[in-house]
């Protein structure tokens, strides 16, 4: 299931607890084996949990418990883990659904900032000269915060969360990280 995705920030005011959302319509996506043991997709972007659901698929009913059958899935909401897959039944592999929901922020994964830990070659188009695009050690454990990292690899129940922020929390929480969106 591994696509290019349209990033989006968490839409989370910390200070005020207001969440925003954007409405997403028409979202294309194609039900597979996730790796992870169920018939899925994952949407670009974390679903509002909202009443009623902000998810819907044309021709499916959502469930909120239990295993979806044959015209049913049931989404993983932020109260879960936030990761914006959404379950099958088995049967519906291959089927391809249209969905609109209100996103409220693409989930982060490991493996987008395992890539960039090592060193890799840029070619030269004509072969002549190869250039390491990133020094091997030049992003360190430290700098990324590679604690922060391998306790969310090693718990997938904890989502990674990067908050977009125009200033240093006074008071940061372990795990969290900020990007700062004003330099």
């Amino acid at each position: 299931m591994s696509r290019a995705r349209n990033v989006k920030d968490i839409q989370f005011d910390p200070f005020s607890g207001t969440q925003g959302s954007t409405s997403i319509t028409g979202e294309s996506q194609t039900v597979a084996a996730t790796g992870l043991g169920f018939y899925g997709i994952r949407l670009n972007q974390v679903p509002l949990q909202d009443s009623p659901s902000s998810v819907t698929i044309s021709g499916y009913t959502e469930i909120t418990s239990g295993e979806p059958t044959s015209g049913q899935f049931i989404v993983d909401y932020p109260a879960n883990h936030g990761t914006g897959y959404i379950k099958f039944h088995s049967s519906q592999n291959g089927a391809v659904v249209s969905v609109n929901y209100k996103g409220i922020g693409s989930p982060n994964e490991a493996a987008v900032y395992n890539d960039h830990r090592e060193a890799a070659t840029l070619d030269h188009p004509d072969a002549s000269v190869t250039t390491a695009k990133l020094a091997t050690g030049a992003v360190t454990g430290v700098k990324i915060g590679q604690d922060g990292i391998d306790t969310v690899r090693a718990d997938e129940s904890s989502p990674l969360v990067v908050e977009a922020r125009t200033s240093d929390p006074s008071t940061p929480v372990d795990g969290r990280m900020w990007l700062r969106t004003d330099l």
